[in-house]
């Protein structure tokens, strides 16, 4: 009898077993991700470090090299200035190395022309003296709600002349003299609108006022309020919640 080919082949032979990889290098991952009140994300990374975003912003890479830094007293960053200086459009970084940036240098960016849009983390706490004066086609700068800056330095964004609104959070306590001056502000919306020792000369007498209106604000930050040469809000430290005294002059709102 004869046989009969069902075309199944017989298994060949087991090869031996290859030799077993080197292990890989341990990373930082996501541990977990949990969500918050005010459309925010807490990422907690395996390191145990963490990272709070709001939801649909912008993630920027804690190894950020388009900007040079410097290491402040406390632990935290400082931007100096651009690495990258082809940039139009900048996000200041939350972190860098693994740890936090909270300041904008004096003269960060001073007298950048090409700086078109700036949007500024929630963890800025001071913007320094200087830091994007000349800046003329400066037009948009970001700062949200949620921020936590209580310092605009004196000169900041002096001369942003295609600047023309900025918001001021309510965490905002200082801002220095010259800060929007000849800028092309048209309004500055404050958060706060009340506890500012704001003293200056409205139509050559003293006064003391409060930025409840955006426009009269943006006015009075970048200009004569008035057309008065003596109306010099703009020459002022703009400070909220000491104690100084009216000592002649006018209460009143601006």
């Amino acid at each position: 009898m004869g046989t009969t080919d069902t075309g199944v082949k017989a298994a060949g032979a087991k090869g031996e077993a290859g030799e077993k990889g080197d292990k890989g290098d341990a990373g930082r991952g996501i541990a977990s991700i949990t969500a918050e009140a005010g459309n925010k994300l807490v990422i907690t990374y395996t390191d145990g470090t963490t990272q709070t975003i709001s939801i649909g912003s912008t993630v920027v890479s804690e190894d950020n090299n388009d900007f040079t830094y410097e290491l402040l007293s406390n632990g935290t960053y400082t931007i100096t200035g651009l690495a990258n200086t082809s940039l139009v459009d900048i996000v200041i970084p939350s972190r860098y190395n693994g740890t936090f940036v909270t300041r904008i240098a004096a003269e960060a960016f001073k007298n950048n022309t090409n700086i078109k849009s700036v949007r500024i983390h929630d963890g800025i706490t001071q913007i320094g003296n200087s830091a994007f004066e000349g800046c003329i086609v400066l037009k948009d700068v970001s700062i949200s709600s949620d921020s936590e800056l209580k310092k605009i330095g004196s000169r900041a964004f002096y001369g942003c002349v295609a600047m023309n609104s900025i918001y001021v959070p309510e965490t905002v306590t200082f801002i220095g003299s010259y800060a929007f001056y000849s800028s092309g502000l048209k309004t500055a919306t404050f958060a706060a609108t009340s506890g500012w020792n704001l003293y200056g000369k409205f139509n050559g007498y003293q006064a003391h006022l409060n930025p409840t209106n955006a426009a009269n604000a943006a006015k009075a930050l970048s200009t004569n309020y008035t057309s008065h040469t003596a109306s010099d809000f703009y020459k002022q430290n703009w400070e909220r919640n000491i104690n100084l005294t009216l000592t002649y002059g006018y209460d009143r709102e601006l």
